[in-house]
């Protein structure tokens, strides 16, 4: 079976983009002439993905660190699906990016190889990993949508409790990815290895048609899909709410204690539908781009589509939308700015009583007032007592 060459951009999802990747004399390209080409313009955006994964990384540690300081009577399943997120972004920015960075630097001289087993490990790592951010908040507006709807509806919430439902869809965001992209490691559908195009480790080549195609629509367009569905839904919802019900709090204290309760948990869930919407909207802004211009020249025969300032600027975009995500949600999270809060006056509170027992114990230092050590106050008298030398004689 004949295999047609890729050159990916090996961000926002598995690229489809065919090419021949001949010149118009015929020959093929070699990978340092490609990367020649566009030397500069790889070593800007592998530099500046550093900054872009390290903010990524330690932003995602901060918020997990936050979450699971909460109570747990206070979390929410809905945590469950943040903390799931920042574990991907990471892993995806602690490593993935990190070596993509590497490889636009050196022009992949250091990726064992085209088809050696470091290019084809990081290659699929990057694309799962990815993919997961993708589904992750597709997950999220599944949720949102569910919680939204089950206020209101009783026998929803029979059917599925939050910790159930939060499992499945955690399970979701990891386990699909990774069975659609695990079949090129065994060279079935399609192989990874280096991609002297984009200048990084990537999928070169498939060999079943239309594979590539099915891993574009399902690791980006079907996650957008299903964001978009279960929004609108939700904005239907709330509106039909809206002019059913008044809601504002005169009204809900007026409507009997079951009813005003229900209806206060209605306000709830869509204050947490909104930032989780924002957040959406946000990581679509730089995660899109990149798919629709895979698709764009995927049917483009100019092997060099790939490295223009255009590809380039989107393929940062991707790390900043994948980094900046739980950061954006920590930020707009009135729950987390408390959190950071008493963490913040804590961490002021310790340094200021560690100061203050430092400056005490110098100060009793100079003037003799009190022992430095806890055992001192047994071995030193008060003063004025008369005390015996190794002599035997007494002290003036």
């Amino acid at each position: 079976m004949q295999t047609n060459n890729m050159a990916s951009e090996s961000t926002a999802i598995p690229a489809t983009v065919e090419t021949n990747m001949t010149n118009a004399f015929g020959t093929s390209p070699s990978r340092s002439a490609i990367y020649e080409s566009s030397k500069q313009r790889f070593f800007v955006v592998g530099v500046l993905t550093i900054p872009v994964s390290i903010v990524g990384a330690l932003g995602s540690i901060i918020t997990l660190n936050l979450i699971i300081r909460q109570n747990s009577q206070h979390r929410s399943s809905a945590s469950s699906l943040m903390v799931s997120l920042c574990v991907d972004t990471v892993l995806l920015c602690g490593i993935t990016s990190f070596f993509d960075a590497f490889t636009m630097l050196t022009g992949g001289t250091g990726a064992a190889g085209d088809y050696g087993p470091i290019c084809i490990m990081f290659a699929f790592l990057h694309f799962w990993w990815l993919s997961v951010s993708a589904h992750s908040h597709a997950a999220v507006a599944i949720h949102r949508l569910i919680a939204v709807l089950k206020i209101d509806q009783k026998h929803v919430s029979h059917r599925l409790s939050s910790k159930l439902l939060a499992s499945i869809l955690i399970a979701y965001t990891w386990l699909v990815p990774l069975l659609v992209l695990v079949f090129p490691i065994f060279d079935l559908g399609g192989t990874y290895g280096f991609n002297g195009t984009a200048s990084r480790c990537s999928i070169v080549s498939v060999s079943v048609p239309y594979y590539g195609t099915v891993l574009m629509l399902m690791n980006s367009f079907v996650p957008l899909g299903i964001m978009v569905i279960c929004y609108s839904a939700i904005f239907v919802k709330i509106l039909r709410t809206r002019r059913k019900f008044n809601l504002d709090e005169s009204a809900i204290r007026s409507q009997g204690a079951a009813r005003g309760v229900r209806l206060l948990r209605f306000k709830a869930e869509i204050r947490v539908t909104y930032i989780a919407f924002l957040t959406c909207i946000w990581f679509c802004v730089f995660y899109m781009p990149s798919s629709v211009h895979s698709l764009a020249v995927s049917n483009s025969n100019d092997p060099m589509a790939l490295q223009s300032a255009l590809a380039q600027a989107f393929v940062l975009m991707t790390w900043i939308g994948c980094a900046t995500t739980p950061i954006l949600y920590t930020l707009l999270s009135t729950d987390m700015r408390t959190a950071i809060k008493k963490e913040w006056l804590r961490v002021l509170r310790r340094r200021s009583n560690t100061v203050s027992a430092h400056v005490h114990i110098i100060g009793s230092r100079d003037h003799g007032d009190s022992p430095s050590l806890p055992g001192d106050a047994e071995k030193c008298p008060p003063t004025g007592t008369p005390t015996r030398t190794s002599l035997g004689g007494k002290l003036p």
